[in-house]
Parts: structure tokens; sequence; C-alpha cells
């Protein structure tokens, strides 16, 4: 593999009249002339005999120094940290020529302001103790009224926090005690870059100069490479892509001398896949190949590569991508299963249930009786105000239901009769007047719907799922879709698409906000949405997009009028809310559920 590092090396010093930067850029090349990365540079100073060495990926060392006391006197500061890099702690020495308000800061290369020293001191020498709890590199600043010093520090280790303590005054000047970071133009350097080559540490050939200006340098490694060379792999384009399955392949050119072990394609949702991701095995020749990628998630975009393995290691062809389709959900259930019980799962209807007059249906008895049942399209509509227009001649859709209103015993669903509808009990579960049991639902799959394959949940069912599952609350948010408020819950196994944002555990509705697209991803995932349709009560309309209200199939116990599950987005408890009892009179959201079949 081929790879291309360049090291920065920038030594600073202070004249009375001008400042001057020397600037040292590294390459490393092996001996045919191919880039390779290098893991440090050491850069030896013979003329002060100090050592300092660039570890990938620092790029940049910045070396201050004094060249006489005058110059000290002129400047009236100076600033050194040691060791640098640092294995979470450095000792950073201040000078001071005169008294003055010093401010010390300490930021990521990013700009992020990680800790602050502020305080007067005197004239003096002073030592603080770093503290740095990651890997990085870090820019220390000091401010005074005279002057203002910079130097980068380079962490490796983990301080447990980010901190700039000061230790106090020291007796001896700051350049007595860090000579190594001296540096005067003319003093003679010494380079030397090393790799990891065949797991071996290899140094490049060195180069030893008198250094006085700006300069770019190339470092070259000799080794034998004709025994280790890597295979040659190209990727095929994809084809025949579906929701869970596509095609592709690609070509080994060349075996790198070695006998190819295995080949194939490797993909996953993130940039540049590895056979540590998911990948199929194809041969171990040179030549072509082709590969089934199989056990892919609807609506998802997946990264791919071809890939060929010799002795000395893997290569990889180049990256391409593929989007696999919605999928097309002809009986009605979405793809999420969700846990209601610890033996139980089940799957979700695509949408709430609506009714219209128009047409007919057949219900568990066997007849045919007037009306059409369905499963809103999208898992956002709902039908808003124009559910008040229900009545025994309208012919629009609703999807607000009284308790019982199923159609049998002609207690139907467009009924506002607050007294003669209503089921005796609070349980409906496993009744005809369960709205899933009695009726065939148009698009709900099958010939006939009834007989237990949709149903309602119970109350205890609905509370299971919302918070005691596995990482209940990890799996639950607030949401906007297309302008429409509601609820999101995640199925018990979720893998998020890469490319649309997810907060859990949320009650701003301002924060998780999809667009149709944004949403199909998510919903091919598995993800659930109930909307907040509102309640109909005594004849008027209120809450919509503010409440999710959705029946379950039992109540609190057999004496309760009736129980539908509460889910308040913003006015009532500011939260996700509980179960709560509500009356026969008041008509609500249906979302039907089937067992899993195993």
């Amino acid at each position: 593999m081929k790879y291309l590092t360049t090291f920065f090396l920038t030594l600073c010093w202070v004249s009375i009249a001008v400042s001057q930067d020397i600037t040292l850029k590294f390459t490393g090349r092996f001996s045919n002339g191919d880039y390779v990365r290098m893991d440090s540079v050491q850069v030896e100073n013979i003329s002060k005999e100090w050592k300092e060495t660039l570890v990938f990926p620092d790029t940049v060392l910045t070396l201050s120094a004094l060249t006489g006391v005058n110059e000290a006197n002129n400047v009236g500061l100076s600033l050194k940290a040691y060791p640098n890099p640092c294995e979470g702690f450095s000792s950073v020495y201040l000078q001071l020529d005169k008294p003055d308000d010093v401010r010390m800061e300490m930021f990521s290369l990013s700009g992020q302001r990680l800790a602050t020293f502020c305080r007067g001191l005197d004239a003096g020498n002073y030592l603080f103790e770093v503290a740095l709890n990651t890997s990085q590199v870090f820019l220390l600043t000091v401010h005074t009224s005279h002057a203002d010093r910079s130097i980068k520090l380079m962490n490796i280790g983990d301080g447990g926090r980010n901190a700039i303590v000061l230790k106090g005054k020291v007796s001896k000047a700051a350049e007595n005690m860090d000579s190594k970071q001296l540096f005067h133009a003319g003093d003679v350097l010494r380079y030397t870059g090393y790799i990891t080559y065949d797991n071996n540490v290899v140094a490049s050939q060195q180069i030893l100069q008198s250094q006085k200006v700006s300069e770019n340098f190339l470092l070259i490694f000799t080794v034998n490479m004709q025994s280790h060379d890597l295979p040659q792999v190209k990727t095929d384009t994809i084809s025949d892509i579906t929701e869970t399955i596509a095609l592709c392949g690609g070509n080994v050119i060349y075996d790198g001398n070695h006998a190819v072990m295995s080949r194939g394609v490797c993909w996953s949702t993130s940039h540049n896949p590895t056979i540590v991701d998911q990948h199929t095995s194809d041969g171990s020749e040179v030549g072509m190949f082709k590969s089934v990628i199989s056990g892919l998630i609807a609506g998802t975009t997946y990264y791919v590569r071809a890939y060929a393995t010799n002795a000395n290691g893997t290569a990889y062809g180049e990256e391409r991508f593929l989007v696999t389709l919605k999928q097309k959900w002809t009986d009605g259930v979405l793809p999420g299963l969700f846990s209601v019980s610890e033996t139980k799962q089940v799957r979700f209807s695509q949408g709430n249930l609506q009714y219209s007059n128009l047409g007919e249906h057949v219900v568990a008895t066997g007849d045919t009786v007037p009306g059409t049942w369905r499963f809103a399209t999208n898992q956002f509509d709902t039908i808003g105000e124009n559910n008040l227009k229900a009545s025994s001649t309208y012919t629009g859709w609703i999807d607000l239901f009284g308790r019982g209103t199923s159609g049998y015993e002609k207690h139907y669903p467009y009924m506002n009769d607050t007294f003669n509808y209503c089921y005796p009990t609070s349980n409906i579960a496993g009744t005809y007047y369960d709205w899933g049991i009695y009726n065939t639902i148009s698009n709900g799959g099958g010939e006939k719907s009834f007989g237990g394959i949709w149903y309602t949940l119970s109350m205890e069912e609905w509370q299971y799922l919302m918070w005691k599952r596995s990482d209940a609350n990890k799996k639950m948010t607030m949401a906007t879709i297309e302008g429409v408020r509601g609820v999101v819950l995640l199925p018990d196994l979720f893998n998020k698409p890469p490319d649309v944002g997810f907060v859990s555990d949320n009650i701003d509705t301002n924060v998780n906000v999809y667009t149709k697209s944004d949403w199909n991803k998510m919903e091919n995932a598995g993800a659930l949405f109930i909307p907040a349709c509102g309640v109909l009560n005594n004849g008027l309309f209120y809450r919509k997009n503010v409440s999710c209200y959705t029946y379950s199939s039992t109540g609190y116990s057999e004496s309760s009028t009736g129980v539908c599950f509460s889910m308040p987005l913003f006015s009532f408890k500011g939260g996700f809310g509980g179960a709560v009892i509500c009356e026969h009179y008041q008509k609500l959201s249906v979302r039907l559920v089937q067992d899993v079949r195993k």
C-alpha cells in the first residue's frame, strides 16, 4: 500500500529588530519513488545536543529560542514546555522580565478553549503543570501587556483532565531547564525518518547539515519490496439492487507475487469498508469474480469495495455505493420488530386505522357489510377536523373512533350516540369489539384480516413497549415529520441510516425534524411513528399536533369505563405521559399490530 505523509518542523528565534521562522518539510519515499507514510521523524541538534521527535499525525513543531540576555529583556517573555510530546502531563516554564498580568490558555486545534490561568505575577521564572486528557495536538498561548507567545503541545496519554496549574517560582532560568528547545541559525541538525515495514522498524537514510533557511527534505527508505507486494484489485459496478440484495464483484489484476488467499467484496454504512465489516468470499484466483451482497436494509445507503488478500495483507479496490429500494408495504405491515412482553414481539400497521362509508367489506361472521376499513398510507397521515363530519351519510375518511365501534352489533364508527354503542366493560381484547379482529382491512394483507391477524395492544403491552423493554429510554423520542408532531419508537434492533439524525429521549419536536424522504429511510430501518391526531370529545375536536392518544384493548380493571394510551407532547406533562382513563364518548386513534410469525 502507498502512503503520503509530510512532516513540518518550524524553528523560531527572536532577535532585537526582527523575528524569523525556519520551516522544514519532510516527505517519505521508497527507493523506487513510491510515497510512504512515516511513523515519525527524529530531529537532532548536534550543536546543542538535544533531540526532538515528530510523531504521526503531528506535523508541526515550534521551537522558541533566546539568542542572548539583552534580547530576552527586550522580548520580556519566554515560554517552553517539556516533555513535548508528553503522556498526559507537561511542565511549562514561563520567564517574565517584569511584573505583569498573565493570561495562559490552552486550545484544541479546532479553536475550543479547554483551560485558562489568569493572574498577576512578579518578574521571574515560573513552573506550571499542564494536564491533558486526549491524544491530540494542543495550542498553549500566553498573553501579557507587553508580549504574546504560543507553543504547540502534542499529547499521547491521559492526564485525567484539561488543566493549567501554577506550581510556583523556580530559581533557574527556563532556558537552562529546557536547553533542548534552543536553536540558532547555522546549528548542525540531523534528520531521520522511521516506518514500520513487514513488522519491522526501518530507518531512512540520514541527512546531516547546517541549517540556516527553510527547506524541503526527501527521506529515502530502502527495503526489499518485491517479495512484499499486495494484490491489486478493481471494484465492479453495482447492479440488480433490491430492498435487501445487490450484485457486485471485482477483478484481481495482480497477485503481488504471492498466491491470492481470498477475494470478494466488503460493505458497510460507513465509508471505506474492510474485511472486518460484512464481506463475501468468492474464490482465491487472479481474474474477475461476481459477488452477491445480501442482508441489506431497505432504503439504506451502503459503501462497497472489492478486496483481495495474499500472504502480505489485504488490498482494496475503488469505493462504490448503493441505495437499497424502499420496501413496498403491500401487506400493510411495517418491518420493525417490537417487544411487548418478555416472550412476544409484534409488527405495527403502516399507519393509523381509517374508515369510510363507501364500499363494503367482510366481517368475522362472514357477512358483507357497507363501509371500508384501511390503514393510512403514511404513518404521519391524520384526518384532522374532518372527523367532526362523521355520520351515516358522510363518505369521507375518519380516523378517530369511540371505544368498541368496530361495527359489531351495529356499533358503527360514525355513531355519535354516547350511550348506546359502548362495550360494557373495559376489556375488548380478543372480542369482535376489537376493530382488527372483526373487520377485513382493505390494505391489511390476505383475503381476510380478522381471526387474530390484526388486533389492538393491551394496556400492559403498551407499557412494556414504552418503558420496560431493553434500553426503552433510548428507543423513544418526539419528532416532527412533514409538519406533523408525534412520538417515534425504535424497534428492538435498529441500524440507523448513516445520513439521518436521531436524538433519543427528547421532548422538543424541533430537534428530530424529518422530511418525507428522510423518514422513509428511518421507516425502512424499522422506526415507528405515532402522530398527534387529536381527540373528539362531546362533539369537539382538540389537541391536534399536541398529544398522541392511541386506544388499548384493556383498561386498568374490569370496572374502568375505558382506557386510551396517552403520550402528551407539550401542554400536559412536558414529556412522555402514562396511561390515562378516557370516557367511552371520547374518540381516539387506533393503531393495530400483528404477532411476529416465526
